[in-house]
């Protein structure tokens, strides 16, 4: 009798034991899902806003799907003004940002999220936040993560790896430099048209100049009266002193004769 009742108390424990393993058992999360983070602009000036997106995929094995998502926003805080709940926008289906930034870590804030439509198994964006960087924010890369990122269906939770996106804080280029530069460059190129159009011109008066002296001397040289002019005179002397010897030579053949 002592041996039945130690045998019905040993299978008792068993029992429980093996009923506590079967609910731990399904206790354990088997289901899965990547999260993703996204930023509108890959390089921003100082005073500029950005806006960042998070977004979940791949759902797999999660009950009837998510319901609510929560994890940590982390950004820094020497680059960006202080991000509050107000700069949260829920995308369609999820309820408002529930986020709180008072904690030990200042570097980030803890935010959850519940679904508004019922549980989803669809990929699609989550939430977004607009972040404005300082106007004497450094002149640097930056990274913003999503980090202990946890999805739950109510009756189970299901972790992920963290995400990150990052952003370049450039210089403004106010083009001031640029265009004195330009407009300098553009002077000289000008004033150096300039110049060049007054030696052409100047050398094109040369030429026009250096074409009259020589139309001048081809007419000087080539006029039809002078020349014929010239040469009539340098005949008629000899011509008369020849004709006045033949008569002077028949006047004396003529007073011989007589």
């Amino acid at each position: 009798m002592k041996r039945t009742k130690t045998i019905a108390l040993l299978s008792i424990i068993l029992l429980l034991i093996v009923q506590v393993t079967c609910v731990y058992a399904t206790d354990v999360p088997t289901g899965e899902f990547e999260a993703n983070l996204t930023v509108d602009k890959q390089e921003a000036h100082r005073g500029d806003t950005i806006q960042v997106t998070f977004g979940i995929a791949n759902i797999s094995n999660i009950g009837e799907g998510i319901f609510g998502i929560e994890g940590d926003f982390e950004y820094d805080q020497n680059i960006f003004e202080l991000v509050a709940q107000a700069d949260f926008a829920s995308e369609t289906g999820w309820d408002a940002v529930a986020y709180n930034d008072e904690v030990d870590n200042i570097e980030f804030g803890k935010f959850a999220i519940t679904r508004s439509a019922g549980h989803t198994t669809e990929d699609g964006n989550v939430f977004t936040v607009t972040l404005k960087i300082k106007e004497d924010a450094p002149l640097e890369e930056t990274t913003i993560r999503i980090t202990n990122i946890l999805a739950t269906d109510s009756s189970e939770s299901v972790t992920t790896a963290e995400v990150a996106t990052g952003v370049s804080v450039v210089a403004e280029d106010t083009g001031e430099p640029g265009n004195e530069t330009g407009n300098e460059t553009g002077n000289e190129i000008g004033n150096e048209n300039q110049n060049s159009n007054i030696i052409i011109n100047g050398g094109s008066n040369n030429v026009n100049t250096g074409n009259q002296i020589e139309n001048n001397d081809v007419t000087d040289t080539t006029a039809p009266k002078e020349l014929p002019q010239a040469g009539l005179a340098s005949y008629i002397v000899p011509a008369i002193f020849v004709i006045a010897l033949i008569s002077f030579i028949a006047y004396l053949k003529y007073k011989k004769i007589d």
